[in-house]
């Protein structure tokens, strides 16, 4: 350590503008760790909740205490209003369950925001009212609540920009017992993929479906179906955690490595590796949820804008196409900071 401080060579300075153009995210999240734990706040234990807005009222009331986050106020709040979608399904040991469904995204900045109502229309407009965004700025929270049913109709949910959220909303809703389809908000919905994904996942006996690659075996953490189980909230929890320690990974590579103690069920893809380090392969191994594939080719495609993506067949069978366009790096100083701008992208309907 010497002979690195008693060098000339401005080391520390070249350390510190290396880790300003790495970092993808801060040490911040929206959510208590008691509520990504799946642990009601105390506030929250005192009564059962009944109607919309019972959460928030009970939020602001213990917010000083930091007992209850906004964001974990308004998720309480959208389940209670009933925006999840009751479904029939059978459990393993065949009895019938009675679950529900959310679909849920994320959105923020003067790119995205001015296609919210566009894209809650078309979602409507094919059969999915079941939809929730995470508004990560006030301009994004403006614009859902404009929407017909405003705050009242538990669409809204109050939130901050990071890449984390794609983690953090969807484990916060599986603690609740509701399975979440995750959309990413650059893409465009053809038809209600819901009975499709629900039948895949019930045949397969899987309680987690992901996007994949065209032409390549990796995945695409884009569109994902989360089942509502332990398995699968403790995985989520384990890949949260360690994303939040490790502020330079890319979240779909270590969503990939995470899944790496379990093969999906057609053995179609390769697992991402993000850490050398003998530790994390002895002692980090959370149970991998048994896990698909959902098709990338026609069903699930995205845009042709790396030599790898792409799709084929015909337009009718498609459910979701991926533009490929969302920026999810808020980090102005990292190298992936507006790569739509960088890969020729200018604008254009995205929902």
């Amino acid at each position: 350590w010497r002979e690195v401080v008693g060098n000339p060579w401005p080391m520390f300075g070249f350390l510190a503008r290396v880790q300003k153009g790495v970092t993808r995210h801060g040490y911040k999240l929206d959510f208590t760790a008691s509520e990504l734990q799946g642990q009601l706040p105390a506030s929250l234990r005192e009564r059962p909740l009944v109607g919309v807005g019972a959460a928030s009222a009970i939020a602001a009331a213990g917010a000083a205490r930091d007992e209850v986050s906004e964001s974990y106020a308004d998720v309480v709040d959208t389940v209670l209003s009933g925006l999840p979608k009751a479904y029939l399904a059978a459990a393993l040991s065949g009895a019938p369950e009675v679950r529900h469904l959310l679909y849920i995204t994320m959105v923020f900045g003067p790119r995205y925001v001015p296609y919210i109502p566009r894209f809650v229309a078309r979602a409507e407009a094919v059969g999915i009212p079941n939809l929730a965004l995470f508004c990560l700025d006030a301009a994004a929270l403006e614009a859902c609540a404009s929407l017909p049913g405003g705050l009242a109709s538990g669409r809204c949910i109050r939130g901050t920009p990071s890449i984390l959220n794609k983690f953090t909303l969807p484990l916060a809703f599986l603690h609740l017992g509701v399975d979440v389809f995750w959309l990413d908000f650059d893409v465009f919905i053809l038809r209600d993929p819901t009975q499709m994904v629900l039948d895949m996942a019930q045949r397969r006996q899987v309680d987690l479906l992901v996007s994949g690659s065209f032409a390549d075996d990796c995945i695409c953490s884009g569109l994902v179906f989360f089942r509502a189980t332990k398995v699968v909230s403790d995985w989520l929890l384990a890949l949260l955690s360690w994303m939040y320690e490790h502020v330079y990974t890319h979240d779909q590579q270590a969503f990939s490595a995470f899944l790496a103690g379990r093969l999906d069920e057609d053995n179609a893809t390769t697992p991402e590796r993000i850490s050398a380090q003998k530790h994390f392969r002895l002692y980090l191994k959370p149970e991998v949820p048994r896990w698909a594939l959902l098709d990338p080719v026609v069903e699930f495609p995205s845009a042709r804008v790396l030599n790898t993506t792409g799709w084929t067949g015909n337009l009718e069978d498609m459910y979701i196409f991926h533009f490929l366009h969302g920026d999810s790096e808020v980090n102005r100083a990292h190298s992936a900071y507006g790569w739509n701008a960088a890969s020729g992208y200018s604008g254009g309907a995205v929902g």
